[in-house]
């Protein structure tokens, strides 16, 4: 309940709330179900999407990384929790490519996106809609480092995939009409 509250108010993007609420379920979580390991990975991850909504990026990434920590207590023979793994990595990429190129950002954000792919490519096949997710924002972050050449490689892969998937995704028109911007 706890966490539908907080995903609704993070729709209507009210985000104090939407933390409010996801913070609360954490508690609860912790305290209750501190054996449901991947419920509060979710938690974590969660906050630091909404952090990062927030542009509290180094708060952000502390959420994220204690996911990460939480998944690393599961079984790696479970390959949803690799694809949850890979989530986290995809979203600390994005992160260190949100703060900007300045210091090692762009180093590590690409080193976050290339293990979220490698972990996508294993687990769901090289030519899955999440894989093209990751290929997309590593494709935004060399183009913030004006590597067209690079940008324009990854932003035709991400497009493959795509056009070869149907997919009810919510995102998906958007995601394509992106990848279409970024090419022409």
């Amino acid at each position: 309940m706890l966490k539908a509250i907080a995903d609704l108010y993070n729709d209507i993007g009210d985000f104090n709330n939407a933390l409010k609420y996801q913070e609360m379920c954490l508690d609860y979580l912790t305290k209750y179900f501190n054996q449901e390991l991947q419920a509060i990975s979710a938690c974590y991850n969660n906050i630091g999407l909404i952090l990062k909504s927030t542009t509290k990026y180094d708060d952000a990434l502390c959420y994220l990384f204690n996911s990460l920590k939480t998944l690393e207590k599961i079984s790696t023979f479970d390959g949803n929790i690799n694809l949850y793994k890979a989530a986290c990595y995809n979203n600390i990429g994005e992160i260190y490519y949100f703060k900007g190129n300045s210091g090692d950002n762009f180093d590590k954000a690409k080193g976050y996106y290339d293990k979220a792919i490698m972990i996508k490519k294993a687990e769901l096949g090289i030519r899955h809609v999440d894989v093209a997710v990751s290929y997309f924002g590593l494709a935004s972050l060399y183009r913030s480092k004006t590597s067209y050449e690079k940008s324009l490689c990854l932003n035709y892969k991400s497009l493959i995939i795509y056009q070869k998937n149907t997919t009810d995704e919510p995102n998906y028109d958007a995601e394509v009409s992106e990848i279409y911007n970024n090419l022409g």
